[in-house]
Protein backbone atom coordinates (compact mmCIF):
# COMPACT_ATOMS: atom_id res chain seq x y z
CA UNK A 1 0.00 0.00 0.00
CA UNK A 2 1.41 3.49 -1.02
CA UNK A 3 2.21 5.52 1.68
CA UNK A 4 -0.27 8.10 2.53
CA UNK A 5 1.16 10.97 4.66
CA UNK A 6 4.44 12.67 4.57
CA UNK A 7 3.83 14.27 8.13
CA UNK A 8 6.46 12.94 10.95
CA UNK A 9 3.83 13.48 13.89
CA UNK A 10 1.40 11.00 14.69
CA UNK A 11 -1.19 14.21 15.38
CA UNK A 12 -1.23 15.07 11.66
CA UNK A 13 -1.91 11.53 10.46
CA UNK A 14 -4.84 11.24 12.86
CA UNK A 15 -6.39 14.37 11.99
CA UNK A 16 -5.81 13.47 7.82
CA UNK A 17 -6.77 10.14 7.41
CA UNK A 18 -10.46 10.27 6.89
CA UNK A 19 -11.04 10.38 3.06
CA UNK A 20 -7.44 7.96 2.17
CA UNK A 21 -9.85 5.57 5.07
CA UNK A 22 -12.72 5.60 2.99
CA UNK A 23 -10.79 5.01 -0.08
CA UNK A 24 -8.87 2.05 1.18
CA UNK A 25 -10.01 -1.59 0.56
CA UNK A 26 -11.49 -1.75 4.07
CA UNK A 27 -13.14 1.55 3.95
CA UNK A 28 -15.86 2.45 6.73
CA UNK A 29 -18.43 1.46 4.38
CA UNK A 30 -16.65 -1.99 3.91
CA UNK A 31 -16.11 -2.69 7.54
CA UNK A 32 -19.98 -2.45 7.85
CA UNK A 33 -20.33 -4.60 5.43
CA UNK A 34 -18.46 -7.16 7.52
CA UNK A 35 -20.11 -6.58 10.44
CA UNK A 36 -23.75 -6.78 8.94
CA UNK A 37 -22.20 -10.13 6.94
CA UNK A 38 -20.73 -11.33 10.53
CA UNK A 39 -24.34 -10.48 12.01
CA UNK A 40 -26.48 -12.98 9.19
CA UNK A 41 -23.96 -15.73 9.78
CA UNK A 42 -24.60 -15.74 13.50
CA UNK A 43 -28.13 -15.04 13.55
CA UNK A 44 -29.27 -17.95 15.13
CA UNK A 45 -32.52 -19.73 13.97
CA UNK A 46 -35.86 -17.84 15.57
CA UNK A 47 -36.80 -21.03 16.94
CA UNK A 48 -34.16 -23.55 17.62
CA UNK A 49 -34.95 -27.14 16.67
CA UNK A 50 -35.58 -28.83 19.38
CA UNK A 51 -34.66 -32.83 17.38
CA UNK A 52 -30.77 -30.96 16.95
CA UNK A 53 -28.33 -33.43 19.66
CA UNK A 54 -26.25 -30.32 21.03
CA UNK A 55 -22.64 -30.82 20.58
CA UNK A 56 -21.07 -31.56 23.20
CA UNK A 57 -17.61 -29.75 24.13
CA UNK A 58 -15.42 -32.36 24.26
CA UNK A 59 -16.35 -33.83 20.64
CA UNK A 60 -16.06 -30.18 19.25
CA UNK A 61 -12.42 -30.08 20.18
CA UNK A 62 -11.84 -33.07 18.46
CA UNK A 63 -13.42 -31.74 15.69
CA UNK A 64 -11.30 -28.94 15.74
CA UNK A 65 -8.43 -30.65 16.58
CA UNK A 66 -9.59 -32.62 13.07
CA UNK A 67 -9.73 -29.59 11.19
CA UNK A 68 -6.53 -27.92 12.01
CA UNK A 69 -5.00 -30.82 10.97
CA UNK A 70 -7.10 -31.23 7.65
CA UNK A 71 -6.27 -27.52 7.02
CA UNK A 72 -2.46 -28.23 7.20
CA UNK A 73 -2.67 -31.29 4.56
CA UNK A 74 -4.71 -29.31 2.24
CA UNK A 75 -3.07 -25.94 1.95
CA UNK A 76 -5.69 -23.81 3.75
CA UNK A 77 -4.14 -20.50 5.23
CA UNK A 78 -5.53 -19.98 8.86
CA UNK A 79 -8.38 -17.59 7.50
CA UNK A 80 -9.41 -21.28 6.05
CA UNK A 81 -9.13 -23.25 9.11
CA UNK A 82 -11.01 -20.40 11.22
CA UNK A 83 -13.87 -20.14 8.37
CA UNK A 84 -13.93 -24.19 8.59
CA UNK A 85 -14.28 -23.70 11.97
CA UNK A 86 -17.28 -21.08 11.97
CA UNK A 87 -18.91 -23.27 9.31
CA UNK A 88 -19.28 -26.41 11.76
CA UNK A 89 -20.93 -24.18 14.66
CA UNK A 90 -23.05 -22.66 12.20
CA UNK A 91 -24.29 -25.99 10.25
CA UNK A 92 -24.48 -27.13 13.56
CA UNK A 93 -27.17 -24.59 14.89
CA UNK A 94 -28.73 -23.99 11.57
CA UNK A 95 -29.85 -27.53 10.36
CA UNK A 96 -33.18 -28.05 10.58
CA UNK A 97 -33.28 -31.82 10.09
CA UNK A 98 -31.73 -34.36 13.17
CA UNK A 99 -28.53 -34.35 13.76
CA UNK A 100 -25.99 -37.01 15.85
CA UNK A 101 -23.04 -37.17 17.15
CA UNK A 102 -22.09 -40.00 14.47
CA UNK A 103 -22.62 -37.41 11.89
CA UNK A 104 -20.21 -35.59 13.33
CA UNK A 105 -16.91 -36.87 11.14
CA UNK A 106 -18.75 -36.51 7.74
CA UNK A 107 -19.73 -33.05 8.56
CA UNK A 108 -16.44 -31.95 9.08
CA UNK A 109 -14.96 -33.63 6.32
CA UNK A 110 -17.51 -32.10 3.48
CA UNK A 111 -16.79 -29.06 5.10
CA UNK A 112 -12.96 -29.13 5.17
CA UNK A 113 -13.62 -29.63 1.18
CA UNK A 114 -16.05 -26.92 0.46
CA UNK A 115 -13.84 -24.31 1.77
CA UNK A 116 -10.70 -25.57 0.11
CA UNK A 117 -12.47 -24.67 -2.70
CA UNK A 118 -12.39 -21.14 -1.81
CA UNK A 119 -9.73 -18.95 -3.23
CA UNK A 120 -9.80 -16.39 -0.22
CA UNK A 121 -9.16 -19.57 2.27
CA UNK A 122 -6.17 -21.42 -0.14
CA UNK A 123 -4.66 -18.08 -1.34
CA UNK A 124 -4.40 -20.04 -5.05
CA UNK A 125 -7.14 -21.05 -7.41
CA UNK A 126 -8.82 -24.40 -6.73
CA UNK A 127 -6.81 -27.84 -7.21
CA UNK A 128 -7.33 -30.84 -6.36
CA UNK A 129 -6.02 -31.88 -2.47
CA UNK A 130 -4.87 -35.87 -1.90
CA UNK A 131 -7.82 -37.71 -2.30
CA UNK A 132 -7.29 -39.63 0.91
CA UNK A 133 -7.31 -36.73 3.13
CA UNK A 134 -10.66 -36.31 3.44
CA UNK A 135 -11.74 -39.69 4.52
CA UNK A 136 -8.35 -40.46 6.80
CA UNK A 137 -9.57 -37.33 8.77
CA UNK A 138 -13.18 -38.44 9.15
CA UNK A 139 -12.06 -42.21 9.63
CA UNK A 140 -9.62 -40.53 12.36
CA UNK A 141 -12.54 -38.13 14.21
CA UNK A 142 -14.85 -41.34 14.21
CA UNK A 143 -12.26 -43.59 15.79
CA UNK A 144 -11.70 -40.43 18.66
CA UNK A 145 -15.36 -39.95 19.23
CA UNK A 146 -15.67 -44.31 19.51
CA UNK A 147 -12.67 -44.64 21.80
CA UNK A 148 -13.64 -42.18 24.42
CA UNK A 149 -17.12 -43.11 24.66
CA UNK A 150 -18.74 -40.45 22.80
CA UNK A 151 -20.72 -42.87 20.52
CA UNK A 152 -21.14 -46.60 21.51
CA UNK A 153 -20.69 -48.36 18.17
CA UNK A 154 -17.75 -47.86 15.80
CA UNK A 155 -19.15 -45.17 13.13
CA UNK A 156 -19.33 -46.95 9.66
CA UNK A 157 -17.85 -45.66 6.66
CA UNK A 158 -20.88 -45.34 4.63
CA UNK A 159 -21.77 -42.71 6.96
CA UNK A 160 -18.51 -40.83 6.89
CA UNK A 161 -19.04 -40.28 3.27
CA UNK A 162 -18.65 -36.98 2.06
CA UNK A 163 -21.96 -34.70 1.10
CA UNK A 164 -21.14 -31.19 0.14
CA UNK A 165 -24.01 -30.84 -0.87
CA UNK A 166 -26.41 -31.07 2.25
CA UNK A 167 -23.78 -28.68 4.35
CA UNK A 168 -24.20 -26.32 1.03
CA UNK A 169 -28.13 -26.43 1.46
CA UNK A 170 -27.99 -26.24 5.00
CA UNK A 171 -25.59 -23.08 4.73
CA UNK A 172 -27.30 -21.39 2.30
CA UNK A 173 -24.54 -21.08 0.16
CA UNK A 174 -22.79 -18.64 2.54
CA UNK A 175 -19.42 -19.87 2.76
CA UNK A 176 -17.51 -16.32 2.70
CA UNK A 177 -17.86 -15.89 7.10
CA UNK A 178 -15.36 -12.94 8.58
CA UNK A 179 -12.91 -14.47 10.99
CA UNK A 180 -10.55 -13.10 13.24
CA UNK A 181 -7.79 -13.65 10.50
CA UNK A 182 -9.90 -11.38 8.20
CA UNK A 183 -10.22 -8.75 10.80
CA UNK A 184 -6.50 -8.63 11.46
CA UNK A 185 -6.08 -8.31 7.83
CA UNK A 186 -8.06 -5.35 7.40
CA UNK A 187 -7.21 -3.82 11.03
CA UNK A 188 -3.45 -3.90 9.76
CA UNK A 189 -4.34 -2.58 6.37
CA UNK A 190 -6.29 0.34 7.66
CA UNK A 191 -3.19 1.16 10.85
CA UNK A 192 -0.54 1.09 7.59
CA UNK A 193 -2.96 4.56 6.31
CA UNK A 194 -3.15 6.43 9.63
CA UNK A 195 0.33 5.82 10.44
CA UNK A 196 1.67 6.45 7.03
CA UNK A 197 3.34 2.78 7.14
CA UNK A 198 5.59 3.85 10.20
CA UNK A 199 7.87 0.27 10.14
CA UNK A 200 7.61 0.07 13.66
CA UNK A 201 3.68 -0.68 13.65
CA UNK A 202 3.84 -2.48 10.53
CA UNK A 203 6.30 -4.76 12.92
CA UNK A 204 3.80 -4.87 15.79
CA UNK A 205 0.77 -5.94 13.51
CA UNK A 206 2.83 -8.53 12.39
CA UNK A 207 3.65 -9.56 15.62
CA UNK A 208 -0.61 -9.24 16.35
CA UNK A 209 -1.20 -11.65 13.79
CA UNK A 210 1.20 -14.04 14.25
CA UNK A 211 -0.17 -14.43 18.12
CA UNK A 212 -3.29 -14.03 16.73
CA UNK A 213 -2.83 -17.34 14.97
CA UNK A 214 -1.62 -19.28 17.67
CA UNK A 215 -4.07 -17.64 19.86
CA UNK A 216 -7.29 -18.50 18.35
CA UNK A 217 -5.95 -22.43 17.28
CA UNK A 218 -6.22 -22.51 21.30
CA UNK A 219 -9.64 -20.40 21.28
CA UNK A 220 -11.65 -22.03 18.85
CA UNK A 221 -10.97 -25.56 20.80
CA UNK A 222 -13.06 -23.77 23.90
CA UNK A 223 -15.73 -21.10 21.95
CA UNK A 224 -18.13 -21.40 19.12
CA UNK A 225 -18.36 -18.03 17.00
CA UNK A 226 -21.73 -17.86 18.36
CA UNK A 227 -20.50 -17.65 21.79
CA UNK A 228 -17.44 -14.92 20.79
CA UNK A 229 -17.72 -13.51 17.50
CA UNK A 230 -14.81 -13.41 15.46
CA UNK A 231 -14.79 -9.23 15.54
CA UNK A 232 -14.91 -9.11 19.15
CA UNK A 233 -11.73 -11.49 19.82
CA UNK A 234 -9.94 -9.33 16.52
CA UNK A 235 -10.82 -5.73 18.54
CA UNK A 236 -10.42 -6.84 22.05
CA UNK A 237 -7.11 -8.74 21.19
CA UNK A 238 -5.69 -5.42 18.98
CA UNK A 239 -6.01 -3.65 22.19
CA UNK A 240 -4.47 -6.44 24.47
CA UNK A 241 -1.37 -6.49 22.23
CA UNK A 242 -1.18 -2.67 22.32
CA UNK A 243 -1.02 -3.27 25.89
CA UNK A 244 1.57 -6.30 26.01
CA UNK A 245 3.64 -3.71 23.64
CA UNK A 246 3.74 -1.24 25.77
CA UNK A 247 1.58 1.26 24.06
CA UNK A 248 -1.14 2.24 26.06
CA UNK A 249 -1.35 2.35 29.76
CA UNK A 250 -2.24 -1.46 31.69
CA UNK A 251 -5.46 0.12 33.54
CA UNK A 252 -6.58 0.58 29.57
CA UNK A 253 -6.63 -3.37 29.36
CA UNK A 254 -7.38 -6.25 31.82
CA UNK A 255 -4.49 -8.54 32.51
CA UNK A 256 -3.97 -11.52 29.77
CA UNK A 257 -1.82 -13.66 31.21
CA UNK A 258 -1.01 -15.57 28.24
CA UNK A 259 0.23 -12.60 26.48
CA UNK A 260 2.45 -11.85 29.41
CA UNK A 261 3.43 -8.53 31.02
CA UNK A 262 4.07 -5.07 28.66
CA UNK A 263 7.27 -5.02 27.39
CA UNK A 264 8.87 -2.62 24.73
CA UNK A 265 10.99 -5.30 23.77
CA UNK A 266 8.10 -6.71 21.25
CA UNK A 267 8.69 -3.82 18.41
CA UNK A 268 12.27 -3.59 19.46
CA UNK A 269 14.80 -0.50 19.86
CA UNK A 270 14.06 2.78 18.45
CA UNK A 271 10.05 2.56 19.14
CA UNK A 272 9.29 6.49 17.93
CA UNK A 273 8.34 8.42 20.79
CA UNK A 274 5.36 10.15 19.08
CA UNK A 275 3.56 6.52 18.70
CA UNK A 276 3.91 6.22 22.16
CA UNK A 277 1.62 8.82 23.35
CA UNK A 278 -1.12 6.98 25.29
CA UNK A 279 -3.83 9.35 24.36
CA UNK A 280 -3.03 9.38 20.59
CA UNK A 281 -2.87 5.65 20.58
CA UNK A 282 -6.16 5.22 21.89
CA UNK A 283 -7.21 8.14 19.00
CA UNK A 284 -5.40 5.97 16.70
CA UNK A 285 -7.22 2.44 17.43
CA UNK A 286 -10.58 3.89 17.53
CA UNK A 287 -9.51 5.35 13.86
CA UNK A 288 -8.62 2.22 12.82
CA UNK A 289 -11.13 -0.34 14.00
CA UNK A 290 -14.05 2.56 13.61
CA UNK A 291 -15.15 1.89 17.00
CA UNK A 292 -15.15 3.84 20.57
CA UNK A 293 -12.70 3.17 22.85
CA UNK A 294 -15.28 2.06 26.01
CA UNK A 295 -16.21 -0.72 23.40
CA UNK A 296 -13.27 -1.56 22.59
CA UNK A 297 -12.28 -2.23 26.01
CA UNK A 298 -15.82 -4.17 26.76
CA UNK A 299 -14.50 -6.80 24.09
CA UNK A 300 -10.91 -6.59 25.73
CA UNK A 301 -12.33 -7.53 28.82
CA UNK A 302 -14.46 -10.27 27.72
CA UNK A 303 -11.48 -12.03 25.95
CA UNK A 304 -9.36 -11.27 28.88
CA UNK A 305 -12.06 -12.95 30.54
CA UNK A 306 -12.15 -16.11 28.28
CA UNK A 307 -8.55 -16.48 27.54
CA UNK A 308 -7.53 -16.11 31.32
CA UNK A 309 -9.87 -19.07 31.78
CA UNK A 310 -9.26 -21.61 29.36
CA UNK A 311 -5.69 -20.68 28.23
CA UNK A 312 -4.38 -19.89 31.74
Amino acid sequence: MDECYKGDGIEEVVENESAALQDCRFSNECLEGLINQERVHLRAPHQQVAVNVPLPREARAAAVHMLGGLALRIGLNPDGFQTAVALLDTYWVKASARVELEDLPSICASIGKLVHKSNRCTGQHYSQPPSPAFGQAAAWLAAWLHAHGLVTVPIAEERRAINEERIFKVLEGRLDVPTVDLWMQALDERSDITTGEKQQLAVFFVWMRAKGHDLMRQVLMHITVFEFSPRSIALGFLLHGSRAAGLIPRGLARPMHWLGEPTESILGPGFPAELSDPDLMIQLLTKVTGTGALELQEHAHLLAGMANEFLG
